[in-house]
């Protein structure tokens, strides 16, 4: 359904998906150290603060790419 079809398109739709890779390598990250006690509970918390906000802008994002590709469907 949204599908790149402009070059502008596949470059933000790739630079979408390594900002969703190197989330998932920070949540991994992130739960590891939590497991292994290597961060302090205040720590973790602030990380996953920072992880939500990350997500949240990444979700704007995706919005606007998924607007920008229906307009060329």
């Amino acid at each position: 359904m949204c599908e790149p079809k402009t070059l502008s398109l596949y470059q933000r739709l790739d630079t979408l998906k390594s900002h969703l890779e190197h989330m998932l390598s920070n949540n991994q990250e992130i739960i590891q150290s939590l497991r292994e006690r290597q961060l302090l509970p205040e720590d973790g918390r602030k990380l996953v603060k920072q992880q939500f906000e990350s997500y949240r802008k990444l979700e704007l994002k995706v919005l606007e790419y998924i607007g920008m590709a229906k307009m060329h469907c």
